[in-house]
């Protein structure tokens, strides 16, 4: 997914876990507008992300879209529970990218 996402201009900031990008998302925060986390990661999977992301007043504005191969009713509402804005299929490049496109324009 990093490769559209740089393909469509814009710039990432790639972690290989949720620990990471939570470090990341501190070190950063002025330059990141939206994450885009997978569900499945090791240390700090995208649920632990997200809950980080959401106790925090200083990013629990940004947007959070979650990328997972199998979206069930029950992943879709832990996750809804935690502060995913959404949930989308990895390989389903163009709406994964219509959505990170939507949420750019909304943030300007």
């Amino acid at each position: 997914m990093t490769g559209y996402l740089i393909e469509s201009g814009y710039r990432v900031m790639e972690a290989v876990d949720g620990a990471i990008a939570w470090e990341l998302l501190q070190h950063h925060a002025e330059e990141i507008k939206i994450i885009v986390t997978d569900i499945e990661m090791p240390n700090m999977n995208g649920f632990e992300l997200a809950k980080t992301i959401r106790g925090n007043p200083q990013y629990n504005k940004i947007p959070i879209i979650a990328l997972t191969t199998l979206s069930d009713d029950e992943e879709i509402a832990c996750g809804k529970a935690v502060g995913i804005d959404q949930y989308h299929i990895k390989l389903d490049k163009e709406n994964l990218m219509e959505c990170v496109h939507d949420y750019a324009r909304r943030i300007g």
